[in-house]
């Protein structure tokens, strides 16, 4: 029998996070002015399928996702969105019992400016992989879905949105607002590791 599992990770952002740690009264209103009421909402759906012929061997596909809002009577400026991927690698899991996982894709679209604000949904290209579902120390490998890193940029490159599903990179970041330049620039095939000493 084949299966289809899809989950989705959802969460909105009411407030916007400027690129410095600690903006300034005069910059949040700057802010706040070019993308009035601005909501965010990240989702990454996952949706796996057996391998004909094998019955351990699965497909995964990967497909982020984004929808933004602002204020329906008020102008919002041009912005950019980056989506990171992040992957695990099954037989360093199940077989040596350690997470390995590395940055499978970085993508960046442009959200154009609008006249008036409204719900907009932007996709990133999908990923998918291929891997052992067993898990025991039979397992081949493979890639799975672990993680995601988004960031929404204002028109001047200031951070609007920032949300991650690592709970230590996210727990890093609030900590170390100054690194996020350097998380959102990791490129395909970097090595990612969701352990920080803070």
């Amino acid at each position: 029998m084949h299966w289809t599992i899809t989950f989705i990770l959802i969460s909105a952002c009411v407030s916007l996070i400027a690129q410095t740690p600690q903006p300034t009264k005069e910059e949040q209103l700057a802010i706040a002015k070019k993308y009035p009421s601005l909501r965010v909402q990240a989702s990454v759906g996952t949706r796996t399928k057996p391998v004909p012929g094998s019955s351990y061997m699965k497909t995964m596909t990967i497909s982020p996702a984004v929808v933004i809002e602002s204020a329906q009577t008020q102008p919002m400026a041009a912005a950019s969105i980056t989506c990171l991927l992040i992957t695990m690698n099954t037989r360093d899991k199940y077989v040596r019992s350690e997470q390995t996982c590395k940055i499978a894709t970085s993508e960046t679209i442009g959200v154009p400016a609008v006249i008036k604000g409204s719900r907009r949904k932007f996709e990133f290209a999908p990923l998918q992989t291929r891997f052992d579902s067993d898990r025991d120390k039979s397992n081949l490998g493979g890639e799975v879905y672990k993680y995601f890193l988004l960031a929404v940029l204002s028109d001047d490159q200031k951070f609007l949105y920032l949300e991650t599903s690592c709970p230590g990179l996210d727990k890093h970041l609030k900590k170390h607002p100054e690194e996020r330049v350097k998380f959102l620039g990791l490129q395909p095939g970097a090595s990612f590791s969701s352990n920080f000493q803070n």
